[in-house]
């Protein structure tokens, strides 16, 4: 998986390739895994503040057909190839249910999947949204303390929408490739595009280098750790 993703991503320098490894909790064998080097659309949410950025005609057809489905927006902005805007605030004072039930990230990401969803659904997995929350997510649904700034400007949630991808059985041998038909044009159209994303993951495969040897890791002196909450103000 290393030497495709490598050669799909130009050896990882692409700015949004996303490559995920999967394994058994107790053996710790490698059992999937899967990636992307150039998804159509990324979703970004930082505090209330949020972001749906094309990469190219695919995914601004993705912002387009999004659009209807992000009427609880606040403040929002429409471009070319992004829409950004800020999530209603809060309530505060609500049962458990009432809480959760509130527009929050998990709505954009459900505004993306009702816009791009499959052509048609098959047993394999189709492609969808690949990425990672942060711990600090969880103050949009939990009546928290307000956070310390964050130095270094992380957002709390980040997410491709991965239209092909390469997933690799560890368990059976085998690499498939995944391109998937999106429900934004038409679908002859978008089965052709499937199908030249499919040409290009093979060309590809069949043209790969091995990989060269990593050099030796430099040599580093212990890391100081600090904090910023003693365990009393934690708890």
């Amino acid at each position: 998986p290393l030497q495709l993703f490598s050669a799909l991503s130009d050896e990882g320098r692409a700015p949004h390739a996303v490559l995920l490894e999967s394994a058994d909790v107790h053996t710790h064998n490698a059992k999937l895994s899967l990636g992307c080097a150039d998804p159509c659309l990324r979703i970004t949410c930082t505090g209330r503040d949020w972001e749906l950025l094309a990469f190219n005609r695919t995914g601004t057809k993705v912002l387009e057909a999004a659009r209807p489905h992000l009427d609880f927006i606040e403040d929002m902005e429409i471009k070319e190839n992004a829409i950004s805007g800020r999530l209603p605030a809060p309530r505060r004072g609500l049962e458990e249910r009432e809480r959760l039930a509130q527009a929050g990230p998990m709505d954009l990401l459900r505004a993306v999947h009702r816009a791009a969803g499959p052509v048609e659904h098959s047993g394999f997995p189709p492609g969808g949204l690949l990425g990672a929350f942060a711990y600090d997510l969880v103050d949009c649904c939990e009546e928290l303390p307000s956070r310390q700034v964050d130095p270094y400007s992380a957002p709390d949630m980040v997410f491709y929408l991965a239209d092909h991808l390469f997933l690799v059985d560890h368990i059976h041998d085998r690499c498939v490739f995944v391109a998937t038909a999106l429900n934004v044009s038409d679908p002859d159209e978008e089965y052709n595009r499937a199908q030249d994303l499919i040409r290009r993951y093979e060309q590809v495969a069949n043209n790969s280098a091995p990989l060269s040897n990593l050099p030796p890791s430099p040599s580093l002196k212990p890391a100081e750790v600090a904090v910023d909450l003693d365990d009393e103000q934690y708890a």
